[in-house]
C-alpha cells in the first residue's frame, strides 16, 4: 500500500511529466514543482534524487529568473539543508 509520502511523490512526478508534455519543463513554472519534488525525496531519505531535482530547479531559476528572487533563496536554502542531512547521515554511518 502506498504511503502518503509515496502518493505525494507520484503527484509531483506526474505534474513534471505534464509540464514536459506542454513544453514547460525548463520554464520558471517548473521551479517550485522541482523543488517540492526534491523535498519529497529528501524526506524519504533519497538524497541523491533530491539533490538532482534541487540542482535542476536551481539551473532553471538561474536561467529564467532575475538576479534577486525569493525562489532562488528557497532553493539555495533547501540545498544547504540537504547537504547537511547527507553529511549527518554519512557521519552516523561511520
Amino acid at each position: 500500500m502506498a504511503t502518503d509520502e509515496d502518493k505525494s511523490s507520484e503527484h509531483y512526478k506526474e505534474a513534471l511529466t505534464i509540464m514536459e508534455k506542454l513544453g514547460m519543463g525548463g520554464h520558471k513554472e517548473s521551479i517550485l514543482t522541482l523543488k517540492n519534488y526534491g523535498l519529497c525525496h529528501k524526506e524519504k531519505g533519497e538524497y541523491e534524487k533530491a539533490i538532482n531535482l534541487l540542482l535542476k530547479a536551481k539551473q532553471v531559476a538561474d536561467i529564467e529568473l532575475e538576479d534577486d528572487q525569493k525562489w532562488k533563496v528557497m532553493i539555495e536554502t533547501q540545498l544547504a539543508l540537504l547537504y547537511h542531512c547527507v553529511e549527518v547521515r554519512r557521519k552516523d554511518s561511520t
